[in-house]
This record gives C-alpha cells, sequence and structure tokens, in this order.
C-alpha cells in the first residue's frame, strides 16, 4: 500500500517520494476515508524517492514481487511480452566492445546478450564465459573507469559530512586538481551540485567499489583475491539446512543472487538455487516451509584456496559455482562468473 501510494503521489502530483513518505500518505487516505464529515489531514514527505527509481518506481521490480499485477493470458506469453512487447530485451551489436556488453550484463542483471545487427537479425549470442576466454587468453583490455570523482565523493563524507553525488565529486576533484597546479594561494570555488542518496549503494558501497575496482582491499596472493564477499569478513551470504524455502528465497532477492552455499558449522553441505526452490515448490505453495536441507544441491565441487585461477574455467564451463575451502575445508567463500571478470579487470586495469 504505501509502494502504490508513493507511486500515485508521483503521477497525480508530480512529486518523487521514498517509501516511508508512502506510509504515511497511505495511513492519512485510509484515515479520511474513514471520517463520517470531513477533515483537514496533515502529513509529511519525509524522505526522497531517487534512490527507489530502480525498484519502487520500476514497473518489472514491482511486478516481480508481486506488488502490482499485469494482464495475463494464461500461458508463457504473458512473460515473454514482457521483454519483447515492451521492449526490454537488452542486445549488443556486433560492432559494440566487450566493455559494452559487459556492462549492460551488469546493468541488467543479465548472464548473456543477443547480438542483433541494425536489421533487426540475430547473429548470435555473447556470455560471461565468451568474455572472459577473451580476457584470460588474448589479453583483452578493459577501458580504465574513472576512480577519482567516487573517491572524492567519498572523502567528501568522511572529511566534512555531506553526502553528495558522482558529478559532485568530478567537479571537487576538477577543482583540487587545479589548486595543486598552482603555485601561488587562489580563493577556488567550486559546487554541490547533486545529492549522493541515490548512490548509497554504489559509490558508498565498499563492497560496489571493490567490485569495480575504485578501492583496493587487502591481497592474499591466492583465490582469496578473486572471492568478492570474504565469509572470514562476514560479507557472504549463506543458509543453513535446517532454514526453510522462504528464508533462502527472501536472501536471494534481498541481495539479488540466484544461489546461496548451505553452511552446517563453517563446513559448506551443498548449493541451494532458484531451481532448486522453483523444483521443490510449483506444485505446492506450502513447501516454503520446507527445509533447505530437502531441496539444495548436496554433491557440491570444492576448490582448494591454492589453486590457481585457470583451475576455475572447467568449473564455470559446467555452469557452476566454485566454492573455495582452506585446508581444512573451512568455507572462505564462492567465485563466480562475475567475480573473475572483475578481479581480472582489476589487475588488467592496473597493469
Amino acid at each position: 500500500e504505501s509502494f502504490h501510494a508513493a507511486r500515485d503521489l508521483l503521477l497525480s502530483e508530480g512529486i518523487l517520494a521514498g517509501s516511508s513518505s508512502g506510509c504515511l500518505l497511505a495511513a492519512a487516505l485510509r484515515y479520511c476515508r474513514e471520517q463520517m464529515e470531513p477533515k483537514r489531514v496533515v502529513t509529511f514527505v519525509c524522505d526522497h524517492g531517487a534512490k527507489y527509481t530502480d525498484k519502487m518506481f520500476n514497473d518489472f521490480w514491482m511486478i516481480d514481487q508481486g506488488f502490482i499485477e499485469r494482464d495475463s493470458e494464461g500461458d508463457l506469453r504473458d512473460i515473454i511480452s514482457r521483454r519483447q512487447d515492451e521492449r526490454a530485451i537488452v542486445t549488443v551489436a556486433p560492432e559494440d566492445s566487450l566493455l559494452t556488453a559487459y556492462g549492460r550484463m551488469k546493468l541488467y542483471d543479465v548472464s548473456q546478450l543477443p547480438v542483433i545487427e541494425e536489421s533487426g537479425a540475430v547473429v548470435g549470442i555473447v556470455d560471461e564465459n565468451d568474455i572472459m576466454m577473451e580476457v584470460v587468453e588474448d589479453e583483452a583490455r578493459f577501458q580504465e573507469p574513472v576512480r577519482e570523482a567516487m573517491t572524492t565523493a567519498r572523502e567528501l563524507l568522511a572529511k566534512e559530512g555531506i553526502l553528495a553525488g558522482s558529478s559532485s565529486g568530478t567537479l571537487i576533484a576538477g577543482a583540487l586538481a587545479y589548486c595543486r597546479a598552482q603555485t601561488a594561494p587562489k580563493n577556488v570555488v567550486s559546487f554541490v551540485c547533486d545529492s549522493g542518496n541515490k548512490y548509497l549503494s554504489k559509490v558508498y558501497n565498499d563492497y560496489w567499489m571493490i567490485d569495480q575496482g575504485f578501492i583496493e582491499r587487502e591481497t592474499y596472493g591466492d583465490l582469496r583475491d578473486v572471492i568478492a564477499r570474504l565469509y572470514s569478513e562476514r560479507a557472504a551470504i549463506t543458509v543453513k539446512p535446517d532454514d526453510t524455502l522462504a528464508t533462502a528465497l527472501a536472501r536471494m532477492k534481498l541481495y539479488d543472487i540466484s544461489q546461496i552455499p548451505v553452511l552446517e558449522g563453517d563446513k559448506p553441505v551443498g548449493i541451494i538455487d532458484e531451481s532448486d526452490i522453483l523444483w521443490a515448490v510449483h506444485h505446492d505453495h506450502e513447501t516454503f516451509t520446507d527445509t533447505v536441507g530437502s531441496a539444495m544441491t548436496a554433491e557440491i565441487e570444492t576448490i582448494s584456496v591454492k589453486a590457481g585461477i585457470k583451475s576455475l574455467m572447467p568449473i564455470f564451463r559446467r555452469d557452476l559455482t566454485a566454492i573455495v575451502v582452506d585446508d581444512n575445508d573451512a568455507f572462505l567463500g564462492v567465485i563466480t562468473r562475475i567475480d573473475l571478470l572483475n578481479h581480472l579487470r582489476r589487475g588488467l586495469s592496473t597493469a
């Protein structure tokens, strides 16, 4: 109800408010409807909606979560129409760079893209493996992303308490570079032209910054350098065998992942993905209360933290995720194709 109220507020009044504002407005409207006589009711717009543009104000996300419904034809055409009729198919052209394809995969959270010519003809498909093999075997070079704007914005928050966006970071970084180039003191004015509230999950997220290669973390000289979310840092998302399927699905949705390792203590005993949950519940919704252990894949293949990067390729070719363990078979983390791509990109950009 709060999401709908916020969306209605944008459509009817042009006010881009967040879900907290939507909750207040929904409650105020419900109170008004219950009154027998006209009353003046005041509520507040207490948060901005900019950070919700890819969720609450995204029709596809709202449909995926079940918050809004679409016209259903009772078959797969309803699902396909989302990608075709609404022009939501993500593609690349044959002349696009590997960096472009990789960027779109990350932006739209897909692992492969159809390659379509200007005429509309489909001439191929490119996936993460294609890009990874090109990088590993042919030493393809990714462009070095500009990190100065991001790190300057973060420094502005840390030192001055100002939550600014990347555009402000660019201006201030430019102003600082100008100041350093001067031989005599000067007064230099810059602007904070945007807010950082819509960058909380990116510029101000350490893990996202590490993934993009904008900031560095401690290196170990083994596969821990490739693991994006180390278990030792309490960053890895896991479940236990006695957790429910509903819990596993909720964590997948919350952290935008499609599979989760299953741990008993610190030992990996399985892995569960969206397909496992789907097969378990498609015939009976009540089975969401079943345990993860009843649906997980128990036959897992682990890889030693001391193995080389090339040892990951056979695992990825079989469409598996690398589960990394130490000498005592204790879980250290998982490595996906995207994790390896991010690692290779960071290394190549600094080579």
